[in-house]
């Protein structure tokens, strides 16, 4: 499966985050690691999406959540980045996307409080880098309150999330 031999390109990327890559690596060890009726947790696909210069991050205003995020959501079948890819484009509408690497930019492990039925769960997030020119047209879907271009130094002002910040400064260093 390609997929994990790009988390293990990850972990020599990022040695210092190798137990991430393990517990994602563990988890995908499931039998249909990628359904959501996985109770155990979900694997989710997500694009971090910049324009060529990385002057400017592409936010999604999420209307359920009501927050700047990075554009994503779960898994449906057993391929992350065509995830990530359809998840943006159905987010965005854009067409004009770039994949950076198959080596993901970012893995972020969360939980999810219980909700609707569903228990308690982590979240095994792969994140991907792509370019997009800052001039294409994008459509706001009904999952967002907006979409903006945000300068990578005004991230901040839009989101105090740790792991959006933790992208940015992997993209700058």
């Amino acid at each position: 499966m390609e997929f994990l031999s790009d988390l293990i390109n990850y972990s020599k990327k990022y040695p210092s985050e190798i137990d991430k890559v393990n517990e994602v690596l563990s988890f995908v060890n499931n039998k249909f690691w990628w359904s959501r009726d996985n109770l155990k947790g979900h694997v989710t696909g997500s694009a971090f999406v910049i324009d060529g210069a990385n002057r400017y991050i592409l936010l999604n205003h999420h209307k359920k959540l009501n927050r700047w995020l990075h554009f994503g959501g779960h898994c449906e079948v057993p391929n992350v980045l065509s995830t990530a890819i359809k998840e943006c484009e159905e987010e965005t509408t854009l067409k004009e996307i770039t994949l950076f690497s198959s080596v993901p930019l970012d893995i972020d492990i969360h939980e999810i409080p219980e909700h609707k039925g569903v228990p308690k769960h982590k979240h095994y997030d792969i994140r991907y880098l792509f370019l997009s020119n800052i001039n294409s047209d994008f459509v706001i879907s009904a999952e967002s309150n907006d979409i903006k271009w945000v300068k990578f130094e005004e991230l901040e002002k839009y989101a105090n999330d740790e792991s959006l910040i933790r992208m940015r400064d992997k993209i700058e260093s």
